[in-house]
């Protein structure tokens, strides 16, 4: 498998990480991530964890919630900054 993960539904702030906002009702590739061994969802971001061990994020970060040490949101993968 290749670990590709696609996502649907409200795309608000981005969450479904294919470069828009716009909702989806049937599942579209998230863009650019491969390797995905985990997803975690949440309500407006969402993040997989790569079998390389980089964690990505993406969708609302107005509280720094995708750990890239910006309150930027964002329409598709980042890697989040570890220490």
């Amino acid at each position: 498998t290749t670990g590709e993960i696609a996502c649907w539904g409200e795309n608000t702030d981005g969450q479904l990480g294919d470069g828009s906002t716009a909702g989806r009702t049937t599942p579209g590739q998230v863009s650019g991530l491969t390797n995905a061994e985990q997803v975690i969802a949440g309500s407006s971001h969402t993040c997989a964890l790569r079998l390389t061990r980089v964690l990505s994020c993406w969708g609302y970060n107005v509280s720094g919630q995708l750990g890239d040490g910006t309150a930027t949101s964002r329409l598709v993968p980042t890697d989040v900054l570890w220490p």
